[in-house]
């Protein structure tokens, strides 16, 4: 085996690492900070959502980019998490002004919102992905679309206003 080979393996590990250092980090993330005194009756009801700022790889149209996710990577993640998942979306950034150089600054090519009934599912979820199979196949795609050294993931506690009442 090659330097050259071997550096590519070695690349290759670390982001394997880091992916499922970055699934395992949500998995402990995951405990409830405002737990009260019957976590399991809070966990029953409390909607999880997980927000993942995905990058195309360099050279990838922006239009490339949305075909190939929407026909592909989307089916892919649907397999997955239809079990365990409520919502699956995906949301194409674009300047708010159409300036396509300041497209290139934005903070990620999609915003990726997987919404899970509670808790428990997530965790499930969570598990199922870590699974060789599931990635195995994850990977391979992502591979193909994805800047993987940019990925971040993270649970969100949404607050929100009602701006219909007086």
């Amino acid at each position: 085996m090659s330097s050259r080979d071997t550096q590519g393996r070695t690349d290759y590990l670390r982001r394997e690492l880091l992916h499922t250092t970055i699934l395992a980090g949500l998995l402990a993330a995951s405990v409830p900070r405002h737990a009260t005194a019957n976590p399991s009756k809070l966990e029953s009801r409390t909607q999880v959502k997980l927000i993942t700022l995905l990058h195309r790889k360099p050279g990838m149209s922006r239009e490339a980019f949305i075909e190939r996710y929407e026909t592909i990577h989307r089916v892919l993640g649907e397999k997955y998490l239809r079990p365990y998942a409520d919502r699956y979306l995906r949301r194409y950034t674009r300047s708010s002004g159409g300036d396509l150089r300041l497209e290139q600054n934005l903070p990620a090519d999609v915003v990726m919102e997987i919404w899970f009934p509670n808790m428990s599912a997530f965790q499930s979820c969570m598990t199922s992905l870590t699974e060789s199979e599931a990635q195995a196949e994850i990977v391979a795609d992502e591979e193909k679309m994805f800047d993987r050294s940019r990925m971040v993931s993270f649970l969100v506690d949404e607050y929100e206003s009602d701006l219909t009442s007086g």
